[in-house]
């Protein structure tokens, strides 16, 4: 999806994928799940991040790009 943002122009979407999905939500999701589950947190947090992060793209796929694909 990151590909498909910077092919079509878009920065912004572009930009706010590349940095969610190894930096912004993980980091979150690192601190919240280590917190809550100790380890099993740590191991699931990766899985998490990508599952929110593949919404996130999904929205945002949504608000700037569908009229381009339909």
């Amino acid at each position: 999806m990151t590909i498909i943002f910077q092919s079509t122009g878009k920065v912004a979407g572009s930009f706010i994928l590349s940095v969610s999905r190894q930096g912004i939500i993980f980091s979150v999701i690192l601190v919240i799940a280590y917190n809550t589950a100790g380890y099993m947190g740590i191991i699931i947090s990766q899985a998490a991040a990508d599952v929110l992060t593949a919404i996130l793209a999904m929205i945002l796929f949504k608000s700037q790009l569908s009229k381009e694909f339909h």
